[in-house]
């Protein structure tokens, strides 16, 4: 974990050191640095994409999983990206003593050159496709992840609706801005990096070109500019709602769990919190993916965005761009393998991280099955239930009741009807707020026929008279309490003589009988 961060400071420390010994900012593009670092930081990373192709095709389960299928995607448009970056100078044409006199001084390049104008466009058509389609890859990921998790959709939905799309959108976002440059003859060093890409400023005194050629191809490069600015925001806006929307789907059912009873190992409440726990690594996965390649895109931005003066700080930003710049396959490889290692351990805790890796590069690992989203189906406030549905990245589904602790949630006040009747144990509460104006009393029955015999609950209907028969209370209420009767049509019980009472209404029907004459 510490090994890139120490990677990080020694390269700091690197610049640094280079900084000191220049005096311009003129020269350097002819600084050894500046050739090698693209070509190591380039071989790193298409070595770690073709890592990543590798471990999946290692593993058991191989393409067969969205997941595996979006990474071997990225790995591909980052392989083509890593090698066009990691070929710095040697595609670019050379550059005789005539032609030298006119460019501009910024952009004369150092290193070997052995290519032409073919091989220049063409290694800045397969970074520029690359770059962009990588940059779609990590929104194609949360896209995923956010219907899995937010969403609730079923992998084989997923799999037919939604990865089509995943897959079309990183290549035709790629060839959409990596063709329109091609077709103008854009493609040709720059003074922003070490590899050929679109020049949106000429980069000689003088050209062969009309005037009017000219202006059609800097108009067409400004709207290129407004066109890359414009998707790019909107890129950015989505991958950040996916991540807020998971990361507060994560919040909401962490709140509820917090209240859910916990009745020990291997209960619903433990299995919930283990697949919510794994649900976490898997939003903090993404994230980490997409935070990885702003990191590779920040510097780079901000050599070309911010007017930086000092010329100590502008080698080193420029530096850091061209050393930076094409890890992103690097990071991608890190993240892939930790998360597939914290999965096996997560099962095997008693095993090293290197065991890990090496039966990962075997192919001998076990597919570790883990539950990687949860999700709140209903949640009976009433009852105090919730019932959880569990899914896993292929395609297994399991639904759970959880209860919740009654002393950790407030209590919710029970809702009757007026035809429900509730006893808890003797404690009886039955004050209703329904008006029943409708009903009167009856003449009751003697004592000792009453005694024996049910509540009676009489209505008139058109067609004739309706006899219901109500259950006895329960003989363990005791004989306190009484309830007095109103005239305002409520129903109210009478503890002391076990029946409900009706008070009296003008042209009622015949209602309520009790089975205690004294207290009616």
């Amino acid at each position: 974990r510490q090994a890139p961060l120490l990677l990080l400071l020694l390269l700091l420390l690197f610049l640094l050191l280079q900084a000191n010994s220049m005096s311009s900012s003129v020269s350097l593009l002819k600084k050894d640095f500046a050739i090698i670092a693209p070509r190591v930081s380039g071989g790193i990373s298409a070595a770690s994409s073709a890592l990543i192709i590798f471990i999946i095709f290692q593993s058991r389960s191989k393409l067969s999983k969205i997941y595996h299928r979006i990474m071997f995607g990225m790995s591909c448009v980052d392989i083509l990206a890593s090698v066009a970056m990691g070929l710095t100078t040697l595609p670019m044409p050379p550059v005789t003593q005539e032609e030298l006199e006119d460019l501009d001084p910024r952009y004369i390049h150092g290193g070997t050159k052995v290519g032409n104008a073919r091989t220049c466009a063409t290694q800045g058509f397969i970074f520029t496709f690359g770059i962009y389609a990588m940059f779609a890859y990590n929104l194609s990921l949360c896209i995923y992840n956010t219907c899995f998790i937010v969403c609730r959709m079923q992998e084989r939905t997923i799999l037919r609706y939604v990865e089509p799309f995943i897959h079309l959108l990183p290549l035709a976002f790629g060839l959409v801005l990596a063709i329109p440059p091609l077709s103008h003859n854009s493609y040709s060093p720059t003074s922003a990096s070490m590899w050929c890409s679109v020049a949106f400023i000429q980069s000689t005194r003088t050209s062969n070109s009309s005037s009017d050629d000219n202006d059609v191809n800097f108009h067409a490069l400004q709207s290129y500019k407004i066109v890359i600015g414009a998707m790019s925001i909107l890129f950015l806006s989505l991958i950040v709602l996916c991540g807020l929307a998971m990361i507060g789907k994560v919040y909401y059912i962490e709140r509820n769990l917090s209240r859910a009873r916990s009745t020990g190992p291997g209960s619903n409440h433990e299995r919930a919190t283990r697949s919510l726990r794994n649900t976490k690594v898997l939003v903090f996965q993404v994230l980490v993916y997409v935070l990885s390649y702003v990191l590779t895109l920040a510097v780079p931005i901000v050599y070309l965005v911010v007017p930086i003066t000092e010329t100590k700080a502008r080698i080193i930003v420029f530096f850091l761009s061209q050393a930076l710049f094409p890890l992103q396959g690097f990071f991608n490889a890190l993240i892939f393998i930790s998360h597939k290692i914290y999965n096996y351990r997560r099962v095997h805790d008693d095993v090293s991280r290197c065991y890990v890796l090496k039966l990962l590069l075997a192919g001998d690992s076990e597919e570790v099955m883990l539950f990687s989203r949860v999700s709140m189906i209903n949640h009976d406030q009433r009852r105090r239930v919730m019932e959880i549905e569990l899914a896993d990245e292929s395609g297994n589904v399991e639904h759970i009741s959880i209860e919740e602790d009654h002393e950790k949630t407030p209590s919710v006040a029970s809702v009757a009807s007026a035809a429900d009747m509730f006893y808890d144990n003797g404690n009886v509460d039955c004050e209703m707020e329904q008006n029943l104006s409708g009903f009167s009393k009856t003449p009751s029955p003697t004592k000792s026929a009453a005694s024996s015999s049910p509540l009676k609950f009489a209505s008139r209907n058109e067609g004739g008279k309706d006899d219901v028969f109500l259950p006895p209370p329960p003989p363990s209420l005791s004989p306190q309490n009484e309830h007095s009767v109103d005239d305002d049509s409520r129903l109210s019980y009478s503890r002391k003589s076990h029946g409900i009472l009706s008070s009296m209404s003008q042209g009622g029907l015949s209602g309520l009988s009790s089975t205690n004459e004294e207290n009616i």
